[in-house]
């Protein structure tokens, strides 16, 4: 990849950082990244695990192909999809504005240009691909988040996800992005606790210093009682 196209912002390298000073069990070996856009946290986790196995989702046509062009043909371990991810499979239909993180699925009837994408199920994309356990999965799809999840419901279920993080709103002026406490509601009773939260940002729609969005991490039951004492 092209470092300078694909530079992160320090978050990403902040969160690596956490998880391998406080998590320094947790061997790194599969990476999911739904909503991977152009690419940019693909590129952060290469070079932090450069031996994981990558998974990139991205719906839209046009981010898809310039993350396929940074990633370029040489790394076999990172595997790239023009699909979506839900909690079913299906069809459906994606805000198609360039190369924008901002696109979204949306329905049929929506007044935006979109393009048609397929929809994939966590669980049985796993499940086909024989893939038994996720390290880290990363999602971003303004405001399907939790659709997502849902679509790895049995792997939650059977805590084979160690280290999972949304894009969640935090203020009630954000209708955009599904809020933490319900984030928390769905994964704490399987075993999933907050772990940090990064990349704190306001919400331009409330105004003033309001914090609108964030990106929570969840870590799994398992992986912390493997770090206790």
């Amino acid at each position: 990849m092209a470092a300078s196209k694909t530079e992160r912002p320090e978050f990403e390298r902040h969160k690596f950082r956490d998880f391998r000073k406080l998590l320094p069990g947790v061997e790194v070996e599969t990476i999911f990244d739904v909503g991977a856009n152009v690419g940019k946290t693909v590129a952060q986790a290469r070079r932090f695990y450069p031996e994981a196995e990558i998974y990139a989702f991205e719906p839209v046509k046009a981010s898809y192909e310039e993350m396929v062009s940074l990633i370029g043909p040489d790394d076999e371990a990172i595997h790239t999809f023009n699909a979506a991810v839900g909690a079913r499979p299906g069809e459906g239909f994606v805000t198609a504005e360039g190369t924008k993180p901002q696109n979204r699925l949306v329905e049929a009837d929506s007044r935006r240009e979109t393009q048609p994408v397929e929809i994939l199920a966590g669980d049985d994309f796993c499940e086909t691909r024989e893939i038994s356990r996720i390290s880290f999965l990363k999602i971003d799809t303004e405001g399907h988040d939790l659709d997502v999840l849902r679509g790895f419901q049995r792997m939650l279920g059977e805590e084979r996800l160690d280290l999972i993080q949304v894009e969640a709103g935090m203020t009630a002026g954000n209708t955009l992005h599904v809020p933490l406490a319900r984030f928390q509601g769905y994964l704490e009773p399987m075993g999933y606790s907050l772990f940090r939260i990064y990349e704190q940002k306001g919400w331009r729609k409330v105004g003033g210093p309001v914090l609108g969005f964030a990106n929570p991490v969840f870590v799994s039951k398992s992986v912390t009682d493997a770090h206790m004492g």
